[in-house]
């Protein structure tokens, strides 16, 4: 911890950190600084250390001209005489005691800066050490700058619970800064100092619609931080089941819900049953949620026992139509699409088959399903 070859000390730490600058009285704390210097070789000569800082000398100084809790001295074997101010100068003394016996066992001295208390949140403050009667190569005086900064502001963390939710539905988000004076959250706007400083907080907010993050940013005295955290929203889940000629349901991670008999469509709850009507023939249900949508049709042709679901999943940029379909064998089958074109999709007795498209195509699907020794029948879809 020693200066150089000559011997004459070091400070173990050269920079005062404020944390917290949101607080006042934070920067009032009183603050330490230690200084390693070695012992006396000779204490019966008398040693002495004098201290010199300077104060006010522009702006940026550590000390400004309103400061006075400039602090006190303490160091083994050594009285504190106290300081005086000349100009923008403190000088601080400590004389030799009478206890010898410490000086002669020890072979380095650990001398307290203590109650040190600057208003200033940052600035310098340069200061000289002067040893005297300490011995050859030990006298001398040793320049050093001291600084006084404030800490960095930062964000611990800043998470959202739970992770995945959608549009309307509660969550927590949490956080933990540092050294900030100000502090929000988008979207929403919401203050995280309202009600006073705190470092770490919760919040339950709705998820909004239309975006899946959340951005917290937090200013200190010189710098701003920010920090985004991801909340996952699924696209919505369609269970349709049919029990004879009723129709139950669910939708899951929707905003709005939709229930179809025979291409009419009807806001409906997100879970119900419902006895459809003697004619129904295609049965539907349609979700909307945040990104996307999902669309389940059914076909319910009498007396046929062909199974046919038709999906439909709208993202951002582009929509994928599915068909899943299983016809017994007493009934042909032909899967039909028409975009800007004319196409048999399939003629299997049963399969699967998905087809991407833009927004702005307009796709319809059909089939034809011909039972033996009977009449073709359409079912446009």
């Amino acid at each position: 911890m020693l200066h150089n070859e000559l011997l004459k000390g070091n400070f173990y730490d050269n920079r005062i950190i404020v944390n917290n600058p949101a607080c006042s009285a934070e920067l009032l704390l009183p603050c330490t600084l230690y200084y390693t210097l070695p012992a006396p070789k000779t204490p019966e000569s008398r040693p002495k250390i004098k201290i010199t800082a300077s104060i006010g000398e522009a702006a940026s100084n550590m000390f400004s001209s309103r400061d006075s809790g400039f602090g006190s001295m303490l160091c083994p074997g050594f009285d504190y005489r106290g300081y005086v101010q000349k100009n923008n100068r403190l000088i601080y003394s400590l004389t030799y005691s009478e206890n010898q016996e410490y000086l002669n066992e020890s072979a380095t001295l650990t001398l307290e800066w203590e109650n040190i208390i600057s208003t200033a949140c940052e600035g310098i403050c340069s200061v000289t050490v002067s040893l005297s009667n300490f011995g050859d190569g030990i006298d001398g005086n040793v320049s050093y700058y001291l600084y006084k900064s404030l800490a960095q502001t930062q964000i611990c963390y800043f998470e959202a619970f739970p992770a995945s939710a959608c549009p309307g539905e509660e969550i927590t988000l949490r956080w933990k800064v540092i050294n900030a004076t100000q502090g929000y959250i988008l979207p929403g706007g919401y203050d995280i100092f309202e009600g006073g400083v705190q470092s770490a907080s919760s919040r339950c907010v709705p998820m909004p619609s239309g975006s899946s993050s959340f951005y917290l940013y937090v200013s200190g005295e010189q710098q701003n931080v920010y920090s985004e955290t991801r909340v996952f929203t699924p696209p919505p889940s369609i269970h349709l089941l049919t029990e004879g000629r009723t129709a139950i349901w669910e939708c899951h991670f929707s905003k709005t819900c939709e229930l179809g008999e025979n291409n009419v469509y009807k806001k409906t709850e997100k879970s119900g049953r419902l006895a459809l009507h003697p004619d129904t023939v295609l049965l539907a249900l349609r979700c909307k949620g945040e990104n996307c949508s999902e669309e389940e049709i059914q076909l319910l042709a009498p007396d046929c026992n062909v199974e046919f679901h038709k999906y439909i999943h709208e993202y951002s940029n582009h929509k994928v139509i599915a068909f899943g379909w299983e016809a017994p064998e007493n009934v042909s089958v032909k899967i039909e699409l028409w975009d800007t074109g004319y196409y048999v999709i399939s003629q299997a007795q049963e399969g699967y088959f998905e087809y991407p498209y833009s927004l702005k195509t307009k796709v319809t699907a059909g089939i034809t399903l011909t039972p033996k020794d009977g009449v073709p029948v359409n079912y446009y879809l």
